[in-house]
């Protein structure tokens, strides 16, 4: 599978809502049909911002041709602006087109139950091993892993 990347300046450069008008910007040129449930997904993805969740997980975009994969920078990244990629993108969504946003611990519950009922839009925990499943999985539901070492002792 090809992939994109771009990396986007984010706070203290720009506030969380403007980095995700950038990131939407980016993702829908003016009239793309993506566009109303980005914005749609807007309250969730500036928390998700805010809390730096898309500065080591990617926020993905499928079901676009190429994956897309958005990183937010923060700090003195942001404000130097030496690993930005904000190039636009020529992509075209098909109808099953998935945009996923990177959450951890109780900031997956909150964004999860904000963009339930947003067509195309998920939350997943990169912590998760399936991590596409991550909407469906409950944190209470969430079993320890045991490993058996005994096979590794002399």
């Amino acid at each position: 599978m090809t992939t994109i990347a771009r990396r986007i300046g984010a706070t203290p450069l720009r506030t969380t809502t403007e980095t995700w008008t950038v990131i939407t910007d980016l993702l829908s040129p003016a009239g793309a049909d993506i566009a109303p449930q980005l914005a749609l997904a807007a309250d969730a993805a500036c928390m998700l911002i805010a809390e730096e969740h898309s500065a080591d997980d990617p926020i993905l975009v499928t079901g676009c041709g190429a994956q897309v994969r958005i990183y937010t920078l923060h700090g003195t990244n942001a404000i130097n602006g030496s690993n930005t990629n904000e190039q636009p993108l020529t992509i075209t969504a098909t109808p099953d087109w998935e945009l996923a946003l990177p959450a951890r611990g109780v900031d997956f519950d909150l964004a999860a139950a904000a963009v339930e009922s947003v067509a195309n839009i998920t939350v997943y925990d990169p912590t998760v091993a399936d991590s596409r499943q991550a909407n469906a999985i409950e944190p209470t539901a969430r079993q320890p892993v045991t490993i058996d070492l005994t096979a590794l002792e002399n």
